[in-house]
């Protein structure tokens, strides 16, 4: 005779165990959940080794008071529109006990609030009448988050993510009914106080608030429960917002393109196939339809549909501010998309809970559907982790090169080391100047200046010590001569200028003997670098050769070859260069 499985004998006759599996239906699918949580953190964790800081995280440490050199914006300038103080304290929190020695406690907070809010997407969902499992699956998938892939890889972007973590613990904290204002309503509207003094994500988040609220308790809990975070923000913009730039002209006709691609563009990324997109949103939407038509009971659509709604309105005021956004490149301009990346990772968070709700019923009852339902998690949890490291890959090299630029620029500037420039980083961190390193050294701040490499101190000498320009900026001094070429043919002028046809993977090598100068008369490309005699090279540097007037070429430096890369579709003359 076949003896059950004790689990069985359990589940069948111990009163105790099938009252707990009555009064938590979804204990499985937490502990589920649990794991999730589990896995993706110690993956994040891993993911995140060897990023650094970079881009408008640089604008916080130089800007906002961390560091202790001038001209220094206090805790309410927006920063790009956005009220960020809370962030900001963070920031200066985490500056005065570890400075710049590690990234980790600034890409924890991230790390820390995306677990967060994951956690808390199931609770909303599950409240929602979102089975157990399909919320579990569903924040599987957004756990990896490859999408949104700014908002794990860069600390600054806990600005962004706050306000949702914010406000889905409002609506959870809230009362589903009754229509007195009560101390669960005021934590809620404490929440919603701190999530718009983090960014603009927050005023979505208050809509979807405020619709729920009225909704399910009425008018006079909505306006008690929203008034302080509203009357906060609009003092905030009254006295500071309204007078910062916009980031681009308003575009308002943009707004429903802009709606549309971003809902399709960021649910279509998560399975890698745009098309998958606009069948979920057309899906959801018939559904829907559908579900408010037949009259049933609806109680449960209220807060999913209310955070799709947010999530639209998020959209739409992107659209509104950024949709005219562009980047200049040369002589053409390439129009941006800020529907991507970490605006798709809000997007996401917003719709989830309504897409949950409405594919559930594909993936409930038989065992075969909860199959299908774990190899499609499966499958997206596998795609969206390899985006997520795909682009955190392509960034960790930059960061390397930031942090060894930093530590490089500081290293010399102890020997009292001069510059031609001031800016030792690439052109996206301008806000970054010797000065403001200087200081971060002389305060303690930065990890230890022999960590630099070879390759870091010729990388920031080609920065701030070569300069192509009209006019040389070095006194005038023919210093430059040639140790050897490759791919490259050249003759004699009668100016005795050398002109140089280069073909590509070409290299003119110069030797200087001191600062100086030499001038450039071509069209196209230069790309220039340092190398040592190790034959140790750092990154380079470009100037795109006007043709029709010469440039000049000012050189700070002394000690290392400098390596030319010439234009190959047309000569190039170079005088004041001896063969």
């Amino acid at each position: 005779m076949r003896v059950p499985a004790t689990d069985s004998i359990t589940d069948r006759n111990d009163p105790h165990e099938q009252n707990r599996a009555r009064d938590d239906p979804d204990g499985a699918a937490r502990r589920g959940l649990y794991a999730v949580v589990l896995l993706a953190g110690v993956f994040l964790v891993y993911n995140a080794r060897g990023l650094w800081f970079g881009g408008d995280e640089w604008f916080i440490i130089t800007d906002r008071g961390l560091t202790s050199g001038p001209g220094h914006l206090g805790l309410f300038e927006p920063h790009y529109e956005h009220w960020s103080t809370l962030p900001i304290l963070a920031f200066r929190g985490l500056y005065s006990v570890f400075g710049l020695h590690s990234y980790w406690p600034y890409i924890a907070m991230v790390i820390i609030v995306h677990l967060a809010i994951v956690v808390l997407l199931w609770h909303v969902m599950v409240g929602s009448q979102v089975d157990g499992w399909v919320a579990t699956c569903a924040c599987a998938v957004f756990a990896a988050a490859g999408t949104g892939f700014e908002n794990l890889t860069n600390a600054w972007q806990v600005q962004l993510i706050s306000p949702i973590a914010l406000g889905l613990g409002a609506i959870l904290v809230t009362p589903e009914s009754g229509a007195r204002f009560t101390r669960r309503d005021a934590i809620a509207a404490a929440l919603l106080s701190a999530a718009v003094m983090c960014s603009g994500v927050a005023l979505p988040m208050l809509v979807a608030v405020a619709l729920i609220a009225f909704v399910r308790r009425g008018w006079r809990v909505t306006v008690l429960t929203v008034a302080v975070p509203a009357a906060l923000y609009g003092w905030w913009y009254l006295a500071y917002g309204r007078s910062e730039p916009f980031v681009a002209k308003p575009a308002p006709r943009a707004v429903p393109k802009f709606v549309w691609n971003g809902l399709t563009d960021a649910l279509g990324d998560i399975a890698r196939i745009q098309v998958v997109g606009t069948l979920v949103v057309v899906a959801t939407l018939v559904w829907l339809a559908v579900r408010l038509v037949r009259g049933r009971d609806t109680s449960h659509l209220i807060v999913p549909v209310a955070l799709a709604i947010g999530g639209i309105t998020f959209l739409a005021a992107t659209g509104y501010r950024r949709g005219n956004l562009g980047v200049v490149f040369g002589r053409e301009v390439f129009s941006v998309d800020p529907a991507t990346s970490r605006y798709a990772y809000v997007t996401i968070a917003f719709v989830l809970p309504v897409v949950a709700l409405a594919s559930q019923s594909l993936f409930r009852g038989s065992n075969g559907r909860r199959m299908l339902l774990a190899a499609i998690t499966i499958v997206l949890v596998v795609a969206q982790a390899r985006k997520l490291d795909y682009w955190t890959d392509l960034a960790r090299p930059g960061k390397r090169s930031d942090r060894g630029a930093v530590l490089a620029t500081a290293a010399l500037a102890r020997g009292s080391r001069k510059f031609l420039l001031s800016r030792p980083l690439n052109v996206f961190e301008p806000q970054v100047s010797v000065g403001e390193i200087v200081q971060m050294d002389h305060d303690g701040k930065l990890p230890p200046l022999d960590e630099a490499t070879a390759a870091d101190r010729l990388t920031v000498l080609a920065r701030l010590d070569l300069v192509v320009g009209p006019d040389p900026v070095v006194p005038t001094r023919a210093v430059a001569h040639i140790e050897s070429a490759r791919r490259i043919s050249t003759t004699t002028d009668t100016e005795g200028c050398v002109v140089a046809r280069a073909r590509p993977g070409n290299e003119l090598v110069l030797r200087l003997d001191g600062p100086g100068t030499f001038r450039v008369r071509g069209e196209g490309p230069l790309v220039l670098r340092l190398r040592d005699g190790r034959n140790v090279e750092g990154e380079t540097v470009g100037s795109l050769l006007p043709g029709d007037h010469d440039q000049v070429v000012s050189a700070g430096t002394a000690n290392d070859l400098l390596v030319l890369s010439l234009p190959t579709d047309h000569p190039t003359v170079l005088c004041e260069v001896v063969q």
